[in-house]
């Protein structure tokens, strides 16, 4: 069952809003399609305040994307990086976060393959969640699952 959305679509449940976060900060392993180097398997993961978006990259140094910077999350095989990549993943596991580094800079894009379709939604539903809400960030308050209304933008 739905909430409604703006413009009248329903959208998704209270619940189910509550699942896609809880799955980013949980965290997983995605394939990440990089510009200069092989597309590699990943641990990518909400932090916990939800205003990053973080993953162990090359040299065990922790990367991440500020989540109020995140301009789209795009499903499928949309952005450059997808159309000119070997990689052959179905669409529907694919998604790409395009961001800007800052003020006056061309977007970038984070492209990631999930483990299924499923995984895909989930992810996709939590970051534009997430971006929605500005990537403000969260209080401990609002990780309990008592506490539904915290998770409306």
């Amino acid at each position: 069952m739905g909430t409604q959305a703006r413009g009248g679509e329903a959208g998704p449940s209270v619940s189910t809003l509550a699942e896609a976060r809880t799955a980013l900060r949980r965290g997983a392993n995605l394939l990440k399609l990089c510009r200069n180097a092989k597309p590699h398997v990943a641990y990518f993961q909400l932090s916990k305040d939800e205003t990053k978006l973080e993953w162990v990259g090359k040299g065990a140094r922790v990367k991440a994307v500020q989540m109020g910077l995140v301009l789209q999350v795009i499903a499928g095989r949309e952005t450059p990086a997808f159309k000119s990549s070997k990689q052959s993943s179905p669409p529907e596991r694919c998604l790409s976060l395009m961001y800007r580094e800052a003020v006056g800079k061309k977007p970038r894009s984070l492209d990631l393959v999930c483990e299924d379709a499923g995984q895909a939604r989930m992810w996709r539903l939590g970051l534009d969640a997430v971006r929605e809400r500005g990537g403000a960030g969260v209080t401990g308050e609002a990780f309990s699952s008592d506490d539904e209304d915290a998770l409306v933008p």
